[in-house]
């Protein structure tokens, strides 16, 4: 009788733990797209910071991470940080510096990195319309990669629940 019982508490957590897996996966795909909303937020922010109130770099940067928080944030902080303390860094280089650092905590693909590593660009090389166009072009690329996560998340979402619940399944009846 106590065998089964270690069968089937062992039976509950392979499930259990597939079954958690396949909802760690399916969320990263919403965790994906709510974070490029977050950088269109940002962008936007940004643009708005640049051309009507005409706010220094560093401190763009800092009012935007304070208003947006999370792992983004974090990006537009400490590449406000490296800037201010950075001696020789520029804006470019401490853009990228910030994203590398971020990166592994967000749940952005590589291409979405490519958008949105090339704000870094123009910024602090061209005059203020020059960054606002930039900007404007960054947008309209996290527009379609937007669009794009969209459609990702609503094809591939409840695949991975189920894949997850059914592969534990599989596991525990092969393993009987």
């Amino acid at each position: 009788m106590n065998g089964w019982i270690f069968k089937l508490s062992g039976a509950l957590c392979v499930v259990s733990a597939c079954y958690l897996w396949g909802e760690f996966k399916a969320r990263s795909f919403t965790l994906r797209l709510h974070q490029l909303q977050q950088f269109r937020q940002t962008f936007n922010l940004l643009s708005a910071e640049i051309s009507y109130t005409g706010t220094p770099l560093p401190a763009a940067f800092r009012n935007i991470s304070r208003r947006i928080g999370g792992a983004v944030g974090s990006i537009f902080e400490r590449a406000g940080g490296l800037i201010l303390t950075g001696g020789d860094i520029g804006a470019q280089d401490a853009w990228r510096k910030a994203l590398g650092e971020v990166y592994p905590r967000l749940f952005i693909s590589e291409d979405d990195r490519r958008i949105v590593e090339q704000l870094g660009t123009s910024l602090g090389m061209v005059d203020r319309e020059g960054q606002i166009k930039q900007i404007g072009l960054i947008l309209s690329l996290l527009e379609d990669a937007l669009h794009h996560a969209e459609e990702k998340r609503r094809r591939n979402e409840r695949m991975w629940r189920y894949l997850g619940l059914l592969g534990g399944l599989v596991l525990v009846i092969i393993f009987i």
